[in-house]
């Protein structure tokens, strides 16, 4: 196991494609046994206390864009500026 590592699933599975984050987190636990794969609603404070301590951090969570549906945005957010629409 990576300890440091961490996927997590963000969603609503009540809220349609809002919850695709909680679906991918759910297929990962049934394919990779040696990370930590977890589910969260979205709050920020249950967000961070479970990444804290992380080196990596992994979130899978449905967004609104231009972009056609099923688009995959990849955002390092140590490197790239955060879009803020």
């Amino acid at each position: 196991m990576k300890p440091d590592m961490i996927f997590i699933g963000i969603g609503n599975a009540l809220r349609h494609d809002d919850g695709v984050g909680l679906y991918i987190a759910d297929r990962l636990k049934e394919q990779i046994k040696d990370y930590d794969i977890m589910t969260c609603d979205g709050e920020a404070t249950h967000l961070m206390d479970l990444w804290k301590g992380r080196g990596e951090v992994y979130l899978f969570d449905a967004v609104q864009s231009q972009k056609g549906a099923g688009y995959i945005h990849r955002l390092n957010a140590a490197c790239d500026t955060l879009p803020t629409e």
